[in-house]
């Protein structure tokens, strides 16, 4: 009974560790930064006449929670849907978003 115990509890640590470091359940695409760049600029990735670059000015460099980070796809996807009122479901602009973001230095 203990040791069926042990391993339900080190399964749930296992799926919370691969869920809090953005890796469980992605199956992007290989994404492209120049892609990315040209959709962090792109004011019809979304509905309202925005683009990233709204809220993450100079393409990004100059947002202090994006250069150098790696942006989780659910982040990206909320800004997308929440921000640009767009459709977060696109997988391809999704990982070249982050591809993109993880490129800034």
């Amino acid at each position: 009974m203990k040791r069926k115990r042990l391993v339900i509890i080190m399964g749930l640590a296992v799926l919370f560790l691969s869920l809090i470091s953005g890796c469980a359940g992605s199956s992007l695409p290989p994404g492209d930064a120049a892609r990315g760049k040209a959709l962090f600029a792109d004011t019809t990735l979304g509905t309202n006449g925005q683009s990233c670059n709204t809220c993450h000015t100079d393409m990004g460099r100059g947002d202090k929670s994006l250069v150098g980070k790696h942006p989780y796809e659910h982040t990206i996807r909320d800004c997308i849907q929440s921000g640009l009122q767009g459709d977060p479901g696109k997988d391809q602009a999704v990982s070249d978003l982050k591809t993109y973001i993880e490129s800034l230095k």
